[in-house]
């Protein structure tokens, strides 16, 4: 038991590091079905519902499986228990993976102490964790007699317990070996937020507009991708494009066929492909147009043709381009927009042109809109006539290179599908500027800028990660800086090897954003490829 305090002792620390160790620990949950099922076998509808669906099987499946189920022991139950509720902080929890968000407190004066009298919450900028919910698993579970689990068993998942801890805590020291430090200032994206990470709460804010950042630890196809919802409808599922991966790649729809993707990097090495490559069978107006157009990837849904456009609210109304447009998604709890310079007369006509244009918008959100002018007189507008728009283009009226962008394939959901994902923590919602939709790059903020306002060239406080802690730049001595020394400090893009260097990176920039405690974990987690032995679900 007092081992287990000591293993545990980095991850419920009032520190920064460890919400960020927490959010290694991550599960498959493979008998969650099971515990589900033996918590509720007393509920005649439940044993109702699963007896109807044994009936409904083939009998060709019955005699296939003439082999039972292995069931779980009392180890693999009351390991796999704690951890869900480690990790969900819930035993019927799904949560299968943890954003730093997860352990947010809602109520700041409810602080429980340990049996240190140590405080259980941590303080980064203005958010308070709660990093105490694995110490209060151990001291309910280890400390005192059990009556539902044998002491053989119970001593078991301790010493499991104990192996886990120490892995994740070295696999911690590992991917801090790799990552550069301090972490580039300016890495993190302007204007974007997360957004709450719960099913209940993502009934209420999905819309055309909202960003998903995969989880750091996410592997397979959507390792790192960032991807922009256009379509949610409850009853029909949701759409979406990845904005940030050129196809092909080596997950694309069309690189299933390994003998020839060696025979074309052998021949050919390329990085990317453009529309006439993607799709040669296109009607020959467009291949004049777009032929040269690079190709993004926008999921593993279909192979078809998915197009954006940007232009001012004028054009999009001369050349009869069409659309949807996407514009920035207003919802609840986001913090106030950064202090904008005041818009000319023409900029003022334009923005009243987006506003009434905007009003087209689907699913009846047009109440919870700010104007696509906000920050720019281009509009971004989605599923428009590309008929129209390769015409423009021959007769120059239209900048393909620039205001027009292609994606290859989508990605969708089934109805509930991507709220279920997001209670599993596999996708961190956020809102951001369209702009990120359409050119898949950022602007970059101060990372200690309160105002949210645009990088210039100035040096913001970095931080440090130190082996149990995150230690903040020296914020004191900057701030004492005079205006002549501002001058002489070194730009953003300054190659001196002891000057962090910025990823030009949309999933790392966004997650940066969202918090420090994003940022860290996506930095550290920015070289691991997935195959280290430490990095695994801890119950595989």
């Amino acid at each position: 038991y007092r081992s287990l305090l000591r293993a545990s002792a980095p991850f419920t620390a009032p520190s920064r590091t460890a919400v960020v160790l927490q959010c290694l620990l991550d599960r498959v949950g493979p008998w969650d079905y099971y515990m589900d099922f033996q918590n509720d076998k007393d509920d005649p509808l439940r044993l109702l519902s699963d007896s109807d669906t044994d009936s409904d099987t083939d009998s060709d499946d019955e005699d296939d499986s003439d082999e039972e189920e292995e069931e779980p022991d009392e180890h693999d139950l009351l390991f796999g228990k704690l951890l869900r509720e480690a990790i969900s902080g819930s035993p019927t929890g799904t949560r299968q993976m943890q954003f730093p968000q997860h352990f947010r407190r809602h109520d700041p004066d409810d602080v429980d102490d340990d049996d240190d009298g140590e405080s259980s919450t941590t303080t980064a900028t203005t958010t308070t964790y709660d990093t105490l919910r694995i110490r209060r698993l151990i001291q309910r579970e280890f400390r005192n007699a059990c009556t539902d689990f044998s002491q053989a068993a119970r001593q078991r998942v301790a010493f499991t317990t104990l192996r886990c801890l120490n892995e994740k805590a070295q696999y911690y020291q590992d991917l801090k070996a790799t990552i550069a430090t301090p972490i580039h200032p300016q890495q993190a994206a302007w204007n974007v937020q997360p957004l709450t990470a719960t099913a209940e709460a993502a009934a209420s804010y999905l819309q055309p507009g909202v960003f998903l950042l995969a989880h750091p630890k996410l592997t397979g196809y959507f390792r790192r991708t960032v991807i922009c919802l256009l379509n949610h409808h409850p009853n029909t599922g949701t759409y979406g494009l990845i904005v940030n991966r050129i196809f092909p790649n080596s997950n694309s729809i069309n690189n299933k066929n390994q003998q020839q993707q060696q025979q074309q990097q052998q021949h050919r090495p390329r990085q990317h492909m453009t529309l006439q490559e993607t799709f040669s069978n296109l009607p020959d107006d467009f291949l004049q147009a777009f032929g040269e157009c690079i190709v993004k990837d926008g999921g593993p849904v279909h192979a078809s043709l998915q197009m954006m456009h940007s232009v001012a609210p004028d054009v999009q109304e001369q050349l009869q381009l069409g659309g949807h447009v996407l514009s920035m998604a207003n919802v609840g709890g986001r913090r106030e927009q950064p202090p904008m310079q005041e818009p000319t007369t023409t900029q003022q006509q334009q923005q009243e042109d987006a506003t009434t244009t905007t009003g087209a918008t689907t699913n009846n959100v047009t109440s919870n809109i700010i104007p696509p002018a906000f920050t720019t007189d281009h509009a971004i507008c989605f599923a428009g006539d590309i008929r129209n728009a390769a015409q423009a283009t021959i007769t120059g009226r239209l900048d393909a290179a620039k205001e027009v962008s292609f994606w290859a394939g989508s990605s969708g959901w089934s109805p509930g599908q991507l709220e279920n994902e997001i209670e599993q923590g596999i996708w961190l919602p956020c809102w951001g500027p369209p702009e990120l939709a359409f050119r898949g790059k950022c602007q970059y903020k101060y990372d200690d800028d309160d105002n949210g306002s645009v990088v210039g060239h100035k040096n913001g406080s970095t931080d440090t990660i130190i082996d149990s802690t995150v230690v903040k730049g020296s914020q004191q001595h900057q701030q004492s800086t005079s205006k002549e020394e501002e001058k002489s400090l070194p730009s953003s893009n300054n190659t001196n090897s002891n000057t962090p260097r910025r990823h030009d990176d949309l999933w790392l920039s966004m997650l940066s954003a969202c918090s420090k405690e994003d940022a860290i974990l996506a930095h550290l987690l920015w070289k691991d490829n997935g195959e280290h032995p430490l990095g695994g679900p801890c119950d595989k």
